[in-house]
């Protein structure tokens, strides 16, 4: 018998958990932007894997604002909380750009984060070079 089709059959990608990929970039944004949640109006709570996601984002500039995560990326599709109205009814943003990071798509719209993303750079280098600076007196 050939196990090697059903070893092909097994090595197949795994769907993407929309929900899972939101939660990681709120934990990856959170501090840089004012607030970042999972929006729990326009997400599947019952799907345990969906298509996409949506995340409800306030940048430090306090824009309120509603980021569809999918396969093509993350995408503007609402103006305040909750709010798809830019998507039309198959899913897609006429007008909207989509990007292939947070950080892409934050760093178009506030100028903030971009501010504060730095900021936070800089005091981590900062404390790395001071911590290397300890361990070569020791």
């Amino acid at each position: 018998m050939d196990t090697a089709g059903s070893e092909e059959h097994n090595d197949r990608p795994k769907p993407i958990d929309w929900k899972e990929e939101a939660a990681a970039i709120v934990r990856d944004i959170g501090s840089c932007v004012a607030s970042a949640c999972l929006s729990q109006k326009l997400s599947d709570d019952d799907a345990t894997i969906t298509s996409e996601a949506y995340l409800n984002i306030e940048t430090l500039e306090h824009r309120s604002l509603t980021v569809r995560i999918d396969s093509r990326g993350l995408t503007i599709v609402g103006n305040k909380f909750d709010d798809n109205s830019l998507e039309s009814g198959s899913g897609l943003v006429s007008k909207e750009k989509s990007y292939e990071t947070p950080y892409a798509l934050l760093q178009s719209i506030s100028p903030l984060y971009s501010t504060s993303f730095g900021g936070q750079l800089h005091q981590k280098l900062t404390a790395l070079a001071e911590e290397q600076d300890d361990d070569r007196r020791k």
